[in-house]
């Protein structure tokens, strides 16, 4: 299965693994039934079955209660919260997000990259559910459980998401400069430390380091920080006249006059208070 998934055949990978389950099943064999079981719900995802992979999650999580294997309960809510945010059910994915979240805490709680991937799917999911506030709660758990982590990526995510929402949903725009300054100078640590310029961490510390000055830059130049918004947009490779171009207010057209109404020859009133005739009638 995993031969023909490499190939890019996913109908014959399909096949394979559910055979591999039924055979699981067959010998009562419960960790080849949890591997058929995710590499089924990932197919079923990649193919946008998502009713099929979530009922694969569940299905998993049954077979891990049963074996008590909770420390291995915390992946599969994630996941199946995930699930359900692409479902649009938002409901069911902060509930299975939170059960994640607990999980991790009783079983992996060493795992700080995990912990924070889970609070900021949850609070992407609380926002869906119009909870500006809890949502942020969220992201600053998230970021305090980064500074902790030794995972970079994610310490710039944290900052970086947080950031959008304080600045796009919250209109926060001080504490959101604050942020994407701290999510500056952090990229720029993470590039001047890495052994080799093209390494993965530092692509992806100049990557978000462009995201930031971009975002940066309409922040500095409300506060007629021109010079600085320069140099942000300078360092992100952006013209600062686009950035300009794109923050700039829309202009609204002017309103529409109707053109004025011709009252019919038999009104010789405006407003007309004949109730009988018939030409008025006609005209509202």
């Amino acid at each position: 299965g995993t031969s023909l998934v490499n190939m890019g055949q996913l109908e014959q990978a399909f096949a394979c693994y559910d055979r591999a389950l039924h055979l699981a099943e067959e010998v009562e064999y419960v960790p080849a039934q949890i591997d058929a079981l995710l590499m089924l719900k990932w197919l079923f995802q990649e193919v946008g079955a998502l009713s099929n992979a979530t009922r694969c999650c569940e299905e998993v999580l049954t077979l891990l209660a049963a074996v008590n294997d909770l420390p291995a309960t915390g992946q599969v809510l994630l996941e199946l919260g995930q699930l359900h945010a692409l479902q649009e059910d938002w409901e069911q994915a902060t509930l299975r997000l939170e059960e994640a979240h607990k999980a991790v805490l009783e079983h992996r709680a060493e795992e700080k990259s995990l912990q924070a991937a889970i609070l900021l799917e949850l609070a992407n999911a609380t926002l869906e559910l119009a909870d500006p506030e809890g949502a942020l709660a969220h992201h600053e758990a998230a970021l305090d459980v980064a500074k902790t982590s030794d995972d970079d990526e994610l310490k710039l995510r944290t900052r970086h998401d947080m950031a959008m929402l304080l600045l796009h949903c919250l209109h926060r725009d001080d504490d959101a400069r604050k942020l994407l300054e701290e999510m500056i100078g952090e990229s720029r640590q993470i590039q001047s430390s890495a052994a080799e310029p093209t390494s993965r961490a530092a692509m992806h510390a100049m990557e978000m380091e462009g995201r930031a000055c971009i975002e940066l830059c309409p922040l500095l130049l409300r506060a007629d920080a021109a010079a600085a918004a320069a140099a942000a947009a300078e360092r992100a490779g952006v013209p600062i006249v686009a950035i300009e171009d794109l923050h700039a207010p829309k202009q609204q057209p002017p309103p529409r006059t109707p053109p004025p109404r011709t009252l019919p020859p038999q009104c010789s009133r405006s407003p007309c208070t004949q109730r009988t005739c018939a030409n008025h009638a006609a005209l509202t």
